[in-house]
């Protein structure tokens, strides 16, 4: 079957589609798609209910309450899934050389790949997030101890580098292993080495 395109499929349980058809109908499409799947059903137990819904259904609409009921369910569904995917045309991700690091800042988190090509998401605070993302704008180049803080703080800086090396250790210890993307440069300041 087919699934390639379609949001989701509504199958109507008849006298013609026996339980075990339509079982092997859901898994059948669950090995090739992940798309919503509704089952009607005029008669369906509990027990025909929670073997559909095991199986991966995503509701199973009583035909009693059809359409009013399940139009407004899938409407709803839609409409959620649309608020949580980003519109294929807005950047979520900031993409970087060589997708070596990708910055995400709906989730103000970073990803980094790990030793077997994957990449690992890591959640940073808003103050971590805000560094990375100071240092990815201008990899190789050195921000000052001054310049990170200002921008951070929106304050003037008055020698307070301990505040910005505080911020720079936990977002190192987030990277473990990976710690060498940030690079001090002694009494100056950081810059971002490998992206």
């Amino acid at each position: 079957m087919c699934t390639e395109g379609l949001d989701g499929i509504f199958i109507e349980e008849n006298h013609e589609h026996s339980i075990s058809c339509i079982c092997e109908l859901v898994l059948s499409v669950r090995r090739e798609s992940d798309v919503f799947i509704w089952i009607l059903s005029k008669k369906s137990t509990t027990v025909d209910r929670q073997v559909y819904l095991q199986l991966g259904v995503d509701n199973v609409f009583n035909r009693k309450y059809f359409p009013t009921e399940p139009l407004l369910i899938i409407r709803n569904t839609f409409t959620r899934q649309d608020r949580l995917t980003p519109a294929e045309s807005e950047e979520t991700v900031t993409r970087t050389r060589k997708e070596m690091m990708q910055l995400n800042p709906r989730n103000l988190s970073i990803y980094i790949p790990t030793e077997d090509n994957k990449m690992k998401e890591i959640s940073l605070t808003k103050l971590e997030y805000r560094i990375i993302e100071l240092l990815h704008s201008s990899p190789g180049k050195t921000f000052s101890y001054k310049e990170i803080y200002e921008n951070l703080w929106d304050e003037p800086y008055n020698d307070q580098h301990y505040r910005v090396a505080n911020v720079v250790f936990h977002i190192r210890e987030k990277l473990g292993n990976q710690s060498t993307y940030i690079k001090t440069v002694r009494s100056k300041g950081y810059m971002l080495t490998k992206i």
